[in-house]
Order: structure tokens, then C-alpha cells, then sequence
């Protein structure tokens, strides 16, 4: 009988520990099943890794300690619409793999980062939000230099890169015979290439014009002409499902509303528009599409595989020079018109070519009328002298740049006619002076723009 009941107690105590166990283990389980994005706005806080070193993506001023950067400006919206604060904790190119999948450390990780599939199998990548390629830094008196990947790859060519990232990947991949410098701080690389320590950073065309602006010294000859295309994401470990969907759909609102538009703008990150030029000529291939220029320097009729008609040189002249075409055509078809020619821009560099879809109609009141076509590309006044302080005072240059991005004097005119007779329109423009009044090499600037726009086509 008392071994009945010692028995007994046994049982009752053994069974009183399984189900604290249990209780104990459901606990824990539960923890660990919190959604991710309740676990933050628990804490008040989501935690930002990023490099630092990476303008105007993500910077860390080095004497202030404050973070800023059109990358960290999406993190600050991500957080905005969870009603949490940003704590941003550094992180580096080498070891940003293992700090991303360390718990302790972030949430996720922002700052310039490429999708790729090989990050793609080990952690999770938001989509994409940023077109970026790489491309080139160097003198600005090297530029002529380098006019294809191709003219990297000597033993004479110091090419920089910073270490563990894509870009050193991508330089002993693609670029085994040049003399490879490795250097800790990307930050400085663009300084290192303009005192003479090295002839080319290899960069990317998120940060290549944001040095060209800021260092007369510097050049990116090959912006328009990336070696690769692809995207920016926000990088974080595997099973953070919620957070990732979060971060997903907060992306997908602020290209919808506009506001990831603006933040590019902010910074000056319009080469989506300059990729949107290769992609918008791929989309051309095989269609019946008639070019309209302005100037016979522009362009050799010749050497591209489409009718060029020139028109001259101001509105009025494009117009006419459609409304003679339209009237005269010997069918009822409906080709694609595709204006191409040279505009003034203070927001890129001389060279680059853009595409265009937002036409503004300027004059001696400035702003008369305004033109969308579908696209995310750059908007263009179409005024009716050159945009320089030589037409303009220096003031209306000065707000008129700021707004927007180019300058020519007949892009409105040819979207105006399409929209009238509900033809397909689109528009390329290449940057042939900075709006400072220097057109002295204009004529030559515009030889170099024949050869850009010539091997554009023919790809």
C-alpha cells in the first residue's frame, strides 16, 4: 500500500515537471515563432546594418558620427510605416555575409547592395528598387582612355577596388591582366584616382556621378555603357518571412506614389534613365521607328538602321518638319517616333544619354505646358534659346536646374505632335554642356555624341 502510494507520488511529480517542461518549451516556441516585425515595434527600434562608405547611397559623416544617404532614406520610410525609430549598426564589404545571418546584430542590411542569386541562396534579398551597373571612375583627363571594358585590362592600368565586395569579384573575374590595388576605405578610393595613386575605380553608377559632381578632378566615360545591369536590394538572413513581405510592399507603395522617384532626384540618382536607353532601344528592335534630329552633327544617317529626318534647330522647325512628314507619308501606318539629339544638363556628366519622359514646354514666361509619356526617365524644357548664363541670369539657371534634369529646344515640340495624332513617341538625349555658358567645344563635344548615338543604335 505504501509502495502503491510512493508509486503514485512518483507519477505525480514526474508528470508535474513534464508539463512545467512543457509549458516552459511552448513558451520558448512561441517566442521563437514571433513575427519578426512585431519583435521591432516591441522593441521600438528596427536595426539598420550598413557600410557607411558608400555616397549618396549610405554614408556615416566620419567627424559626426550622423548617417545619411538615399539608401538610408528608404530604411527611414520602412520605419516610419512600422512606428519604429532607426538604429543604424556598422557593418563592412568582408564581412557583410556573416553579419546579416547573425541574429545579434541587425535586422537587415542596406547601403548599395546587388541582387544576386548567389546571395539569394544563403539569405533573403528584398526586389529591387535601384537600376545600377558597373562602370568606371577616372581623371578627366584619362577619359578618352578607357572606351570599353576591354581597355582596363592591362598590366598598365591601376585599377582600385575596396575589398570583399562585388566590385574586387568582379575586377579579378573580368579583369585579370591589369594591376589590382586593393584599398580599405571606398570612401577615399575617388580621392586615391584623382591624386594620380591609381588610374580607375571600379564603381558602380549609383556612386560614379555623385564624385563626378563633387571632384572637377574626376570622369566616368563609361556611365551610359555599363558593364553589368542589375539591381539594389535590402539583404537579410532567411526566415524573417513577414519582414521581408513588410519591406516588399512598403517598396512596391513608395514606386507607386512617387516618392522613391523623389529620393532619386534628391540625390541625383537618375541612371535608371540612362540604362532605360539600352533597354528602350531593345524593346525597339524590328519595329518600324523613324528618327527626328535637330542637327546634322548629331547623327550619321548612314550608319544606324532606321530613317533619319533632321529638322533644324527650335520648336518650330520640329514641328514643321512632322507636320511635312505626317502629310506626306505614302501609307496609314503609324511608326514609332524616336527624337534623339544633345540637351544641357547640370545633373550629368558631358556624354550621357538619357532617356526622357517628361516634356516641358518653356519661353520667355518659362513654363507653358507640360507632356508625360509612360516611363520613369528624366524630364527635359524645351525652351527656346540654349539654357546658359549667357540667355538666362544666373538665378533662373540656378532654379531651373534644380527642377529639371535637361535643356534642349524641340523634345516638347515632338511630344506635342504625337500626342496629337496618337503616335508612339519616345526620346533619347545626350548631355553636350553643363549650363555654364562653355560651348566653345560644343561642335566637338557634339562629334563625340555622333559616335555615342551611332554605336547605340547599331547594338
Amino acid at each position: 500500500m505504501k509502495k502503491n502510494r510512493f508509486t503514485s507520488l512518483l507519477l505525480t511529480l514526474a508528470l508535474s515537471f513534464w508539463m512545467v517542461g512543457c509549458g516552459i518549451s511552448s513558451r520558448t516556441a512561441t517566442e521563437s515563432k514571433t513575427p519578426t516585425v512585431d519583435k521591432i515595434q516591441q522593441r521600438g527600434t528596427v536595426l539598420v546594418g550598413t557600410t557607411g562608405d558608400y555616397r549618396p547611397l549610405s554614408y556615416k559623416e566620419p567627424e559626426t558620427g550622423e548617417y545619411w544617404g538615399f539608401d538610408l532614406d528608404v530604411a527611414g520610410e520602412i520605419a516610419r510605416k512600422m512606428n519604429v525609430s532607426v538604429t543604424y549598426v556598422p557593418t563592412s564589404w568582408p564581412t557583410l555575409r556573416a553579419d546579416v545571418q547573425n541574429p545579434a546584430l541587425f535586422d537587415f542590411a542596406i547601403g548599395g547592395i546587388s541582387v544576386t542569386d548567389a546571395r539569394k541562396q544563403t539569405m533573403d534579398m528584398s526586389e529591387g528598387y535601384l537600376d545600377n551597373g558597373k562602370t568606371i571612375l577616372c581623371r578627366k583627363e584619362d577619359a578618352s582612355r578607357f572606351t570599353c571594358q576591354e581597355d582596363l585590362n592591362h598590366p598598365e592600368v591601376r585599377v582600385m577596388v575596396n575589398p570583399g565586395g562585388l566590385n574586387e569579384a568582379f575586377a579579378r573575374e573580368k579583369l585579370p591582366r591589369c594591376t589590382l590595388i586593393v584599398f580599405d576605405r571606398n570612401e577615399e578610393i575617388p580621392g586615391q584616382v584623382a591624386e594620380g595613386n591609381a588610374d580607375v575605380m571600379i564603381t558602380e553608377v549609383t556612386e560614379a556621378p555623385w564624385y563626378v559632381r563633387n571632384d572637377s578632378r574626376l570622369a566616368a566615360p563609361l556611365l551610359d555603357k555599363p558593364f553589368t545591369h542589375g539591381e539594389i536590394g535590402i539583404l537579410m538572413r532567411k526566415g524573417q518571412e513577414d519582414l521581408l513581405e513588410f519591406i516588399n510592399v512598403t517598396l512596391r507603395e513608395m514606386k507607386g506614389d512617387g516618392s522613391l522617384k523623389a529620393l532619386r532626384e534628391k540625390y541625383g540618382l537618375q541612371q535608371n534613365a540612362i540604362m532605360d536607353a539600352h533597354k528602350l532601344l531593345e524593346g525597339l528592335k524590328g519595329r518600324d521607328v523613324i528618327l527626328f534630329v535637330a542637327d546634322k552633327d548629331e547623327l550619321s544617317p548612314s550608319e544606324v538602321p532606321f530613317p533619319v529626318v533632321f529638322t533644324g534647330m527650335g520648336k518650330m522647325r520640329m514641328f514643321s518638319a512632322l507636320v511635312s512628314w505626317y502629310e506626306n507619308k505614302a501609307d496609314d501606318s503609324q511608326p514609332v517616333i524616336l527624337n534623339i539629339g544633345s540637351a544641357g544638363s547640370a545633373k550629368f556628366p558631358i556624354g550621357t544619354i538619357v532617356n526622357c519622359t517628361h516634356f516641358i514646354n518653356g519661353g520667355s514666361e518659362l513654363v507653358h505646358d507640360c507632356i508625360d509619356i509612360p516611363g520613369d526617365g528624366c524630364s527635359v524644357f524645351s525652351g527656346d534659346y540654349f539654357m546658359s548664363t549667357q540667355t538666362f541670369s544666373p538665378e533662373q539657371v540656378r532654379e531651373l536646374s534644380q527642377k529639371y534634369d535637361l535643356f534642349d529646344m524641340e523634345a516638347y515640340a515632338a511630344a506635342q505632335f504625337c500626342k496629337m495624332h496618337g503616335l508612339e513617341f519616345y526620346c533619347l538625349k545626350a548631355v553636350s554642356d553643363n549650363l555654364d555658358g562653355n560651348l566653345k567645344d560644343w561642335r566637338a563635344i557634339l562629334a563625340d555624341i555622333r559616335v555615342k548615338f551611332t554605336a547605340l543604335l547599331q547594338d
